[in-house]
């Protein structure tokens, strides 16, 4: 058991080390091309609609730029659960991730369902749990098909909280190659996909949890984290259940 235990932390270390090659490596493209971008500004500044495109593509590059370098930080500090743990409702939690992703999913026509919200009070840094489910579901509609379904469950199960999100349509490309015109632009979208799932993945395994994701036609990720006694108050002002529709 110590020896697979052993070789399953090697291998995720491994693969951290994989992902962060290739982060620093999405961030030296877009460092390039800002680069580029800024200095034939400067050469061509009497072409005023070239010198406005040109001042364009700089500002992308640049929030890409910011994007990742936040992540890679991120990244670097999930596996660290915090100083500040107490008491938190992993249901309101989600419901109030739910809201805020709401104008997304419309906007991509996917729509976004939960028809139970168990209250499931869990061991957790509320700043950290907040940020692993904020990634979790930017990377559920990330991989989702325009028109799709993401629904949403948490319920309690022999004494852990199971939070369950399935898509109706995944977006063929998001194991693989995500779909654009441009490919510098599709493998960026890649990485920032996968950048969100390890960020998700390392805080809640940080705080004794598991997360686990299965592909193909349709995407599914299934949290556990073990249930922890809620203050009397706090149970009385968890509620059952939601309904958010995008």
């Amino acid at each position: 058991m110590k020896a697979a235990a052993a070789g399953g932390e090697i291998a995720a270390r491994g693969e951290r080390r994989k992902l962060l090659s290739e982060l620093f490596h999405a961030l030296n493209q877009p460092l390039t091309t800002l680069r580029c971008a800024l200095e034939l500004s400067l050469q061509r500044q009497r072409w005023e609609e070239e010198s406005r495109h040109t001042a364009q593509t700089a500002l992308e590059q640049a929030e890409s730029i910011t994007r990742l370098t936040c992540g890679i930080r991120e990244l670097l500090e999930a596996d660290d659960p915090g100083d500040q743990l107490q008491v938190v409702a992993l249901d309101a939690t989600v419901r109030e991730a739910l809201r805020d992703w709401l104008p997304v999913s419309e906007a991509a026509h996917i729509t976004l369902s939960c028809q139970s919200l168990a209250p499931c009070p869990v061991w957790f840094e509320e700043q950290r749990l907040r940020q692993a489910v904020f990634h979790l579901l930017e990377f559920v509609l990330l991989s989702a098909a325009g028109g799709a379904t993401v629904k949403v469950d948490l319920a309690q199960q022999e004494g852990a909280a199971l939070l369950r999100i399935a898509t109706s349509r995944m977006d063929l490309s998001a194991g693989v190659e995500p779909v654009s015109a441009d490919p510098a632009e599709s493998k960026m979208e890649q990485v920032q996909r996968k950048l969100g799932l390890a960020i998700t993945r390392s805080i809640f395994e940080a705080a004794g949890g598991s997360l686990e994701v299965t592909g193909g036609k349709e995407l599914r990720v299934e949290i556990r984290l073990t249930l922890a006694e809620a203050p009397a108050e706090a149970k009385r002002s968890c509620g059952r259940g939601c309904a958010v529709q995008g």
